[in-house]
């Protein structure tokens, strides 16, 4: 990775266009080199606003519209716009209500991703409201092409940042920028969300997935240094015990805020897109599940590690 690499930031928006183009401010006053740095802005076809607000905005750095029909979900949506980052070396996630406060941040992420073994890992921008988590991910193209995807496009909300930790944890490669964000309004509710039982027992049934990608990865990453490869392939179900053990203590705290799916969506009815973002996740499972072997009693059994 050279110190000339493009980036593309993805920010995906709905609904608050002013949000958005303060977002998109931060991010101009804040970039050493915008001629490589390409911000894809993710807008719904409906929200006409929005659109015109963007179209509007004068940027030093380039500005990509990707302009799409309602997607399953917010994962989803920022799947779609994966393509809009085709010729960028670095891809990484940003939303519409937080602010870039540090200066020559893209310089850092260049840097940071200069030392990535093989260019396989995850960086992320630092989020006062979660503290060691990547929260705002970066990634590079070739991490992408080995995952398939940058956000797992299944879950309607959350998990996406958890999917990418997981596998960091498990190749020992989880890189925090000195690069961080403000959050002006403080910490929202997730939009969308409902059943997070459901969509927290589906995570964990698909971890035997994660463990596969970082097996996958770790020879890529040192291909020279079989000593350690060895290492860090044995560490792996001692990383996933810790990780299960994070994510149940995780459950055990949504538990006691359950009242928060009721002020997100859980009082609304469920639009049909959600019911198909269920099954493209149940039919995604079930076939990780005949591709790996694994056979359990029920839907959400605990797996064995593959």
């Amino acid at each position: 990775m050279n110190h000339d690499a493009t980036i593309a930031l993805l920010l995906p928006t709905r609904g608050r266009p002013q949000s958005a183009i303060e977002a998109l401010q931060s991010i101009a006053a804040t970039t050493a080199r915008p001629e490589l740095l390409r911000v894809v802005v993710g807008i719904d076809n409906d929200d006409t606003e929005s659109l015109e607000a963007v179209r509007r905005f004068s940027a030093p750095y380039t500005i990509t519209i990707d302009v799409k029909p309602q997607a399953l979900g917010f994962n989803h949506r920022v799947h779609l716009m994966l393509p809009a980052t085709e010729g960028c070396s670095i891809v990484g996630f940003f939303a519409d209500d937080v602010r870039m406060a540090t200066s020559k941040w893209d310089d850092l992420v260049r840097e940071a991703a200069s030392v990535m073994p093989g260019s396989y890992g995850v960086m992320y921008f630092k989020d006062p409201l979660h503290k060691g988590f990547p929260t705002y991910p970066i990634v590079t193209q070739a991490m992408i092409h080995e995952l398939g995807f940058f956000f797992e496009p299944f879950t309607p909300f959350w998990f996406s940042d958890a999917w990418l930790y997981e596998i960091a944890q498990m190749i020992c490669c989880l890189l925090p920028l000195e690069a961080a964000l403000e959050n002006p309004h403080g910490k929202g509710l997730t939009h969308h969300m409902r059943e997070w039982s459901f969509w927290a027992d589906w995570f964990n049934a698909t971890r035997p997935q994660r463990v596969v990608t970082a097996r996958r990865l770790i020879p890529k990453m040192y291909p020279r240094l079989p000593h350690l490869r060895i290492t860090l392939l044995n560490d792996i179900p001692q990383r996933v015990q810790l990780l299960q053990l994070l994510r149940a203590k995780h459950r055990k705290k949504l538990q006691s805020l359950k009242p928060m799916e009721s002020s997100s969506a859980e009082s609304s009815p469920p639009p049909a897109r959600y019911f198909e973002a269920k099954r493209v996740a149940t039919e995604y499972l079930r076939k990780m599940r005949a591709d790996l072997g694994i056979q359990v009693k029920d839907q959400f059994s605990a797996p064995p590690l593959p």
